[in-house]
């Protein structure tokens, strides 16, 4: 089956000036800091993620977190020392994860806007697994007593915070300089929100600064008044162990063709490597990446549980016509909303 074809307006050719701009544009919306805030206030949620990156033949850390006594002492959480009694722990197979959410309401633009937290945070130490979670404001931490029967501990965001906090500090500890604070990776976002959420997700790409892939993804839907809303997906992910970042930018537009809800979805991929920090064999062509692909989905309501037809094919950002439409709608919808952050780094729509 071939993709449906869309509609493309003759100023849309792939060739012509105004899609080339339009393509170029797109290009450059992954790396613009207004173009990540835009997306955040237009959210539907926002994922910042952790996990320890193993080797592919070996499910076991090679350098796992070791919190030592003195840490443990200064700089573990108080309230968790009854659930962690020991001198130090050797922290393995960790995985964190934090969602947010905006919630129904107006903003206030002087207070932090309303959001629906959900942590998750799961390692494995003395040969049991832990989980902490807070979903609602309510946490728990779930593990195993000696006997390896299961058992439950209330817990609050602070004490999650403080222990993901602890796990950095252990990371970055300096037996010679023990009181150093922490340095923690910067967040492009300046938008207002919740203190304890912008840290948690500090902590989390910094974790993922010194071992391990970390990502943050932001999902927004752009409504537009001449044509089908665009949904969007931002990632942005940094992979120290192959010294890549990737950031990725997904647009998906729901049409109708033929009568059949049709679901059209392009990615660009961009990718950027540092060859200071990676191996000696890495070739000038794995340096950079940079390629679009695009699928569409038809269902067909008439079919109980037809799971519909899906086409995939690579493409050129540069000569492919239905790249150059959804570029061009795209850029339509957010030209007004990017003008309240174009100051952030002068990107500013043509």
């Amino acid at each position: 089956m071939t993709s449906p074809q869309v509609p493309i307006p003759s100023e849309h050719e792939s060739h012509s000036a105004e899609a080339l701009s339009a393509i170029d544009q797109v290009e450059a919306l992954p790396y613009s800091i207004a173009f990540e805030h835009l997306m955040y206030d237009s959210r539907l949620d926002r994922t910042a993620a952790y996990e320890y990156a193993h080797p592919e033949d070996d499910t076991e850390d090679s350098d796992p977190i070791y919190v030592d006594p003195d840490i443990m002492t200064t700089r573990f959480p108080t309230s968790l020392r009854d659930s962690f009694p020991k001198a130090y722990y050797i922290i393995s197979k960790l995985k964190i994860t934090q969602v947010d959410e905006p919630t129904e309401g107006k903003k206030k633009k002087k207070a932090p806007a309303s959001e629906k937290i959900t942590l998750s945070m799961q390692f494995e130490t003395d040969d049991r697994p832990h989980t902490f979670s807070v979903q609602d404001g309510v946490g728990r931490h779930d593990t195993f007593t000696e006997g390896f029967d299961p058992v439950s501990y209330p817990v609050t965001p602070e004490e999650a915070l403080g222990l993901a906090a602890s796990f950095v500090y252990a990371r970055q500890y300096n037996p010679s300089y023990p009181n150093l604070p922490i340095e923690l990776s910067e967040v492009a976002l300046s938008n207002v929100r919740d203190p304890k959420t912008h840290l948690f997700e500090q902590i989390i790409m910094t974790l993922g600064d010194h071992s391990g892939h970390s990502s943050v993804e932001t999902r927004a839907i752009f409504d537009s008044t001449k044509g089908s809303p665009i949904y969007a997906v931002l990632t942005e992910q940094e992979f120290p162990d192959k010294s890549s970042i990737q950031n990725t930018l997904q647009l998906n537009e729901v049409s109708d063709i033929n009568d059949l809800p049709t679901s059209i979805e392009t990615r660009l991929f961009q990718t950027v490597m540092n060859i200071e920090q990676a191996s000696e064999d890495i070739t000038a062509e794995k340096q950079s990446e940079n390629y679009a692909e695009q699928s569409s989905t038809v269902i067909d309501p008439r079919v109980l549980n037809f799971p519909g037809i899906q086409t995939t094919e690579v493409i050129s950002p540069k000569d492919f016509n239905r790249w150059a439409y959804a570029c061009s709608h795209f850029l339509r919808i957010i030209k007004k909303p990017m003008k309240s952050y174009a100051h952030l780094d002068n990107f500013i729509l043509e």
